[in-house]
């Protein structure tokens, strides 16, 4: 089964940084899912990437200024949204009601959990499962509680990627992880060399 990767650029790169990194990638395009900073959705989207955006509003329009709706998303060719990513430090109510926007507006949700969700939700939700203390220390819990967890969330959705310190040092070790639909990969996905390196493994 062909895994899914997710790259999630966060706060980082300049605009001239993403014109090469999409010179470079574009070639692998198609195995890819790219989350950038907003003011760099377009350029990756006219370049025929697939593309989530990494939060949205819970509001549909108005005074809010700094943020973005999920119809705005939409009305751009954005297909996929990040939802409850742990350095958001969302309110569960307000994760909820975005869950509900993604949908109406036709997103597909990418919900991040450092735990097993018990409250019922829409099976077609793709589910991150990004132990915190793994979240940017580099840190890996052991591949056994890695794989319960995910064997978990299994029983409940259909597609569970794993998230926290993926790198090129660590990801032949993560794909021991059965179950595993794929990746959600933060900072080290910043360098396109490295994007490269870890594709190879994965793919």
């Amino acid at each position: 089964m062909e895994k899914i990767i997710m790259l999630n650029q966060k706060m980082y790169m300049a605009y001239n940084e993403v014109l090469d990194y999409i010179k470079v990638l574009n070639k692998v395009k198609d195995k890819l899912i790219i989350f950038p900073s907003n003011i760099y959705l377009l350029e990756y989207i006219n370049n025929g990437f697939t593309v989530g955006i990494q939060n949205i509003s819970k509001e549909d329009n108005g005074a809010y200024t700094g943020e973005v709706s999920a119809y705005q998303a939409k009305s751009i060719k954005v297909e996929y949204v990040l939802i409850n990513h742990s350095e958001c430090h969302e309110k569960w109510e307000d994760v909820l009601i975005k869950i509900n926007k993604a949908i109406e507006n036709n997103l597909k949700v990418v919900l991040c959990t450092s735990e097993v969700i018990h409250e019922k939700l829409p099976n077609d939700i793709i589910i991150a499962y990004e132990p915190v203390e793994s979240i940017g220390t580099g840190k890996l819990k052991s591949l056994a509680e890695i794989e319960e967890k995910i064997n978990i969330l299994k029983t409940k959705y259909q597609k569970v990627l794993y998230g926290g310190s993926v790198s090129t040092y660590n990801i032949d070790k993560l794909m021991q992880i059965k179950n595993l639909d794929g990746f959600l990969i933060g900072k080290s996905s910043i360098n396109s060399y490295e994007v490269l390196k870890m594709l190879e493994v994965v793919c």
